[in-house]
């Protein structure tokens, strides 16, 4: 369970594979607007593919990861250290963004856990 609270380390073909924004990504994440509400979204739009959850401290994202969304967003990377202080902005961020991905949850459920949500 303690492995679900935190990211684990990344390999650089992860890092690149996951961790890379398209267009259409950037566009949608504009839309949270705050550079925490932005960067905070971000990490969970890159983490959700990579790992199949999103771990519950979103701001324990590895440092490389944080500074490519950083670069490629324009945003400090010390913003990502305030998101999520109430977890109902992370559940609802999160919503938003499995529907985004084409994700789909159990009927009433929205959950961080892997065996909650699938692609």
């Amino acid at each position: 369970m303690a492995r679900l609270r935190s990211f684990p380390e990344i390999g650089r073909v992860e890092l690149i594979r996951h961790f890379t924004l398209t267009d259409a990504d950037e566009a949608f994440l504009r839309k949270f607007r705050t550079g925490r509400n932005l960067f905070g979204a971000a990490v969970q739009l890159c983490a959700l593919p990579w790992l199949g959850y999103v771990p519950d401290d979103v701001s324990s994202a590895p440092a490389a990861a944080v500074g490519r969304l950083s670069q490629c967003l324009g945003v400090p990377m010390g913003e990502l250290r305030d998101y999520g202080a109430r977890s109902q902005t992370r559940t609802d961020h999160l919503r938003e963004i499995a529907a985004y991905a084409g994700w789909r949850c159990a009927a009433g459920t929205m959950s961080s856990s892997p065996s909650r949500c699938g692609a």
